[in-house]
């Protein structure tokens, strides 16, 4: 999520901020920490996301619907770095893969973020009504009209 620009590492001794209640502030705030309880001696205690929409994608794959291949963290972060138009060398074709991560962010099923237009895909896309030929432009608008404070 670093690489999407939703993610921040705080040393948190130089504000005077206890981590317990900086997870109340941060969560507040929509920033999850990565780690599973506020223990400063736990690796990444320092670390938040900005998951945004995104975070659909992680529970998307956290649910089964997208394989085990690749965790939902990793498939998180693709969909947040696509969004922002930075080359994702993981996949074969980055509009493909942005499609299937916005599909995923508008609560449609396309499968994997793996940049290989499929069945699957192709009917997550027919079910959202957006028509392959110009998908990008129309996800887009869909995207800032369902997330429009992330476009803000």
């Amino acid at each position: 999520m670093h690489e999407a620009g939703r993610a921040m590492d705080i040393d948190l001794s130089s504000i005077g901020v206890s981590l317990t209640k900086f997870w109340e502030i941060a969560q507040a705030h929509g920033f999850f920490p990565i780690v599973s309880k506020p223990d400063s001696g736990m690796s990444e205690s320092w670390h938040f996301d900005c998951r945004g929409s995104h975070h659909q994608v992680y529970e998307y794959v956290r649910a089964g619907k997208a394989g085990v291949a690749v965790p939902p963290y990793t498939q998180m972060a693709y969909s947040g770095i696509l969004a922002i138009g930075i080359t994702l060398d993981a996949v074969p074709s980055q509009d493909n893969a942005y499609i299937q991560a916005a599909l995923i962010r508008l609560g449609f099923d396309p499968g994997r973020i793996d940049g290989i237009i499929g069945d699957r895909t192709k009917g997550a896309a027919k079910d959202a009504g957006i028509d392959l030929e110009n998908p990008i432009d129309s996800l887009g608008e869909a995207l800032r009209s369902k997330f429009s404070r992330e476009y803000a």
